[in-house]
């Protein structure tokens, strides 16, 4: 059944999954002589596509139509220019099932380099979050028990532990209620953080934080090498590859330099030349970039130079998730020591070094605890 334009409205353009899974699919029956209309009819008929019928029913329709796959692909608004423009390409050159394969390996690294960035990201918030219940935890329902032990015995508490005391009064007065609007915060955190509007946020703090800008800036270099290796390997001239590559990058330093080289393109200077320029790789790159200019094999260079960025940045990423932890149980050690110190101060000193002459008084336990251990 045809879509409406209504649905049409309702689908989202496809994520990076979608995006490689669909074009490993069309690569595979493009490969095998099936047109592009019988290969998305097959595709559209597979249960396991069931969740891109909607996607592929669009497509379909199009070239039904009379449209070729990528004028398909541009008026159905699901699918990336970037991928729409070197669709245009394999189907003038007649290697759209190629182009199909490599535009699959592409997305499926963004794929799994946002996967990673996820993990980044949830990871420390997840564990913060535990941080604090904990610490809501010890300040509501063990400091009660430090404040009973100080009225038995008479002592006044000053300072930061009458501070800590006073919150532990409210916390296990509204313990239930501290608890609830924690975990709602971090719920609301959580589903800001998955729509668009939070994506865009926090892609924009990823780029400006100081401790991640060059993370941000080596993983929009590695995703120009990717998309230059595909633009040029796929036959697109040096212009227009820089042109679509602009906007795969998401990074408006990257996307700086970049100008920069197109504009010295335009100003009659050589592309090498104009690249090493821009700044965008290091010298070492640039060196390997000018001789692959010369060489005709710009696109195996920019591969390989795609590869080595990736795989750093995986290493940057692993590198940071190890220390993460560590440093999180550490933070809550300092915590809890820290309580607990402060808290232990106004104990006297008797009733700890001479406690057979000076036991605490029966009493001191609270009634509930005391009436359990005479069971």
């Amino acid at each position: 059944m045809a879509a409406t334009h209504s649905e049409k409205k309702k689908l989202r353009p496809m994520n990076d999954e979608q995006l490689s899974h669909t074009f490993e699919q069309l690569s595979m029956l493009l490969g095998a002589g099936i047109p592009p209309a019988e290969a998305l009819d097959i595709m559209l008929r597979d249960k396991d596509n069931k969740e891109l019928s909607g996607a592929y029913q669009i497509l379909l329709d199009q070239l039904m139509k009379g449209a070729s796959l990528n004028e398909a692909a541009r008026e159905s608004g699901l699918v990336p220019a970037y991928a729409i423009q070197l669709l245009k390409i394999g189907e003038l050159t007649g290697s759209l099932d190629d182009v199909c394969s490599r535009l699959s390996s592409f997305y499926e690294a963004e794929s799994e380099l946002r996967g990673a960035l996820r993990d980044a990201f949830y990871y420390p918030m997840i564990m913060a979050v535990m941080m604090f219940v904990l610490v809501i935890v010890l300040l509501s329902r063990v400091l009660p028990i430090f404040s009973q032990i100080f009225r038995q015995l008479g002592t006044s508490v000053s300072g930061i532990a009458a501070v800590l005391m006073n919150i532990s009064s409210a916390l296990s007065r509204y313990y239930a209620v501290f608890i609830t609007l924690l975990l709602l915060l971090a719920l609301l955190s959580f589903y800001f953080s998955s729509t668009e509007k939070g994506r865009a946020q926090f892609h924009r703090l990823f780029q400006k934080f100081p401790p991640t800008r060059s993370l941000a800036e080596e993983i929009a270099v590695s995703r120009f090498a990717a998309g230059m290796q595909l633009t040029q390997s796929s036959g697109l001239d040096t212009r227009e590859s820089l042109s679509l590559c602009r906007d795969i990058v998401e990074n408006d330093a990257v996307a700086a330099r970049i100008d920069l080289c197109m504009q010295s393109l335009q100003a009659g200077n050589p592309f090498q030349e104009a690249l090493g320029n821009a700044g965008i790789f290091s010298g070492f790159y640039s060196a390997m970039i000018r001789v692959a200019s010369m060489t005709g094999h710009l696109d195996t260079v920019m591969g390989y130079i795609a590869r080595h960025y990736r795989e750093e940045t995986d290493r940057r990423i692993d590198a940071a998730l190890s220390r993460i932890e560590p440093a999180m149980v550490a933070i809550l050690a300092v915590l809890i020591g820290g309580i607990l110190s402060f808290i232990s101060q106004p104990l006297p000193y008797r009733s700890f070094s001479s406690g057979l002459s000076a036991p605490l008084p029966e009493n001191w336990m609270p009634a509930r605890r005391r009436s359990r251990s005479l069971r």
